[in-house]
């Protein structure tokens, strides 16, 4: 692989390979989700890979931008990890991830000698999408959230989020409220709003003992206030998941 490849990571919940990548040496560089910053980034010479969500700029425009490079010696990307690879297959993209546990296959055929670097991290599910939900599900569940509250749902796609790529928690309000908002198709004010009262309802339902949390989630813990803010708690369970030996 040469220093002018470009990694297109196509969708949020893969964005993990930024961080990966950026442990093995390669410059990376993450850009807006539009066409206009893809097309930038794919301009730009000076790192190897990027990482691109593209909840918000859609399929049929990034496609456009892949295509313009795919013929342009050392800009057009290397390979494309996407849930959705029909839509690229026809590009004739050297390789199309299509699911999660390609990851480490990906790693060896394109990164060779530079994996034995990589040490996978311990995971508290199995890799799968579907594994990491159910875990924030049922830890959302154990600490008293009820389940028809809005902030229920908003609460576990902020935790995966955070889980998955922790620069989110740099940026709540421009990034995580943002996100989980575009997904569950309202305003990233109803959305903290939301996860606050959800939190308050399970504090509640705890008479306000914190100690709830700690024993389901085998962590000393401490907050500023009575209960712990938004961003906070995502914090918690995210490092927890990502860290710990936790299992529901």
């Amino acid at each position: 692989m040469s220093s002018f490849d470009k990694i297109a990571v196509c969708d949020s919940k893969y964005c993990s390979l930024y961080d990966t990548l950026t442990e093995l040496g390669y410059s990376c560089v993450r850009t807006r989700p539009d066409a206009v910053s893809i097309t930038s980034a794919m301009l730009n010479s000076d790192f190897s890979a990027f990482a691109a969500d593209t909840g918000s700029i859609g399929k049929d425009e990034l496609l456009k931008v892949f295509c313009f490079f795919k013929n342009i010696e050392h800009y057009a990307p290397c390979f494309i990890i996407t849930s959705e690879p029909s839509a690229f297959d026809e590009f004739g993209f050297v390789h199309c991830c299509r699911r999660e546990w390609e990851f480490e296959e990906l790693l060896q055929k394109y990164f060779g000698h530079r994996t034995a670097s990589y040490t996978k991290k311990p995971s508290l599910w199995t890799g799968s999408q579907s594994g990491l939900e159910r875990t924030v599900t049922e830890i959302i569940q154990k600490m008293g959230v009820p389940p028809n509250v809005k902030g229920y749902r908003y609460l576990r796609s902020a935790v995966m989020l955070a889980t998955e790529d922790m620069t989110v928690l740099d940026s709540i309000t421009k990034r995580l409220y943002p996100t989980v908002a575009q997904t569950n198709q309202t305003t990233p004010t109803r959305v903290e709003r939301a996860i606050r009262h959800a939190i308050t309802t399970a504090w509640d339902r705890q008479n306000g003992d914190s100690k709830f949390i700690e024993d389901k989630l085998h962590c000393k813990i401490s907050f500023d206030g009575d209960k712990p803010t938004n961003s906070e708690l995502i914090a918690l369970i995210s490092d927890c998941l990502r860290l710990s030996e936790y299992k529901v």
